[in-house]
Formats: structure tokens, sequence, C-alpha cells
């Protein structure tokens, strides 16, 4: 039987999970696979293989994600020497090197609904009128000038900026 360090997107070093014979060959560093941990089946990044086989009761690797790996070798590298560096869990650097919908549970955990987001009223034509003249101006002069701009409400908006810029 295999055995391999897996790291999660939480505070803990990687643990060793049993590779089942339904998943030999297909386990590999850099995949995305689903493994218990703390009660919940939770996705985590395979790190490699295990250099030795660890005491005690040895969880199964459930599932593997996805065709091929996340993180290829220069980036499960990254995140080792990050997390040496910066003196900070494996899983931690994980967490923040990938976006969250890398890893939203399998199992066990109720997705949460975002509340809808309230749409302050303003004179959207007006003001982004204005907003998006001001900052040609400053482009045109060759001056330094910081703006502050909101995230656009539609992606008219969004556009228009974008094309003026």
């Amino acid at each position: 039987m295999n055995f391999f360090d897996i790291v999660f997107p939480v505070k803990i070093h990687p643990l060793t999970y049993a590779c089942p014979e339904s998943l030999n060959g297909v386990v590999e560093a850099g995949r995305v696979v689903s493994a218990s941990l703390k009660g919940r089946v939770t996705k985590g990044i395979v790190l490699g293989k295990s250099l030795t086989k660890p005491p005690g009761n040895i969880k199964n690797i459930l599932e593997v994600h996805g065709d091929k790996p996340l993180l290829n070798n220069p980036l499960l590298d990254l995140l080792k020497w990050m997390s040496s560096y910066y003196i900070a869990e494996q899983g931690l650097v994980l967490k923040n090197m990938l976006p969250r919908e890398a890893f939203n549970n399998v199992k066990g955990r109720k997705s949460r609904r975002e509340a809808p987001r309230k749409v302050c009223p303003s004179d959207n034509t007006t003001s982004n009128y204005a907003v998006s003249e001001k900052i040609i101006t400053s482009l045109n002069k060759d001056t330094y000038k910081t703006f502050l701009l909101h995230a656009p409400s539609s992606s008219y908006e969004y556009f228009f900026l974008t094309r003026i810029l």
C-alpha cells in the first residue's frame, strides 16, 4: 500500500493518508484529493509520496478530483519554501495560494448563501462621466494623481472606463 502526504488549507502540518488500490496510479503530487479531516470530508493537495509508513490507524484517500495536477512541482516547491521562510504552516500558505473555490468541502458543510448586495442610488451616468473626465485630464497632463474607483455597477460602465484608459 502507498502512503501520501496531503496538505489541507487549514493551520496544520501535512498529514499522511493511505492510497486504496482503486486509486493507485491516479494519485500524484499536485492532485486535489478528498480525505477525512476532523470528521469531515475535505479537499487537499497531494505533496508527494510519504517516505515512511506512519504508525497507527491511517485514513484512506477517498477521491481524486480533476484530470491533472492542480499544482506543478515548482509551485509545490514554492509552497514548501514559503512555509519554511515565513515560518508558517503549509496549510496556511496553500490557503492563500489558491482561490477558495478550489477547496470547497465536498460533504458535511452546508453552503452559505450570500446576502444580496444593496445598491446605493447615485446619478451613475453623470458621476461616471465626470470621474472619467478627471482621469483622462490627469493622463493627458502626465501628472501623478491617485483615483479611488468603486467597483462598477454594470459591465457597460466597466467597459467604458477600460476603453478610455
